[in-house]
């Protein structure tokens, strides 16, 4: 069941084109930008755009936030495409999502290792860059 009407609106999650999984996953995102009083914005589970960059709160850890930025600096520079309102901004974004499940494990090989081999035990010998 989709979350209330009520709800929706409460937290600017009110967007039609919504699967019920979204509209959920829209509503934990907005709960949680807004318990941490984060500035809104286009949508509930959207951190202000100049707010974003400038926390980047979007990731997790002080390592991974200064990677992200390394790496859009490197994506920029190539001229990769690269949505950087999505990456700063979006809660829901998978392109955080990568840096904040991925990112630490770029910073110890050992830890990465120990985590591909217990997922892909048969394939992973030696994880020698993430």
């Amino acid at each position: 069941m989709r979350p209330t009407s009520e709800e929706r609106v409460a937290f600017h999650v009110d967007y039609p084109l919504d699967t019920e999984f979204s509209a959920y996953a829209r509503l934990l995102q907005s709960r949680w930008r807004s318990s941490k009083d984060y500035p809104k914005g286009k949508l509930g589970n959207y951190l202000d755009t100049v707010f974003a960059k400038e926390s980047k709160v979007n990731f997790l850890t002080e390592r991974v936030r200064r990677l992200a930025a390394d790496e859009m600096a490197t994506a920029k520079a190539s001229k990769a495409l690269f949505d950087e309102g999505r990456m700063w901004a979006n809660l829901l974004s998978s392109q955080p999502l990568c840096f904040n499940l991925f990112g630490e494990l770029s910073f110890d090989m050992d830890a990465a290792t120990t985590c591909f081999k217990s997922l892909f035990p048969d394939r992973v010998g030696r994880v020698t860059a993430v």
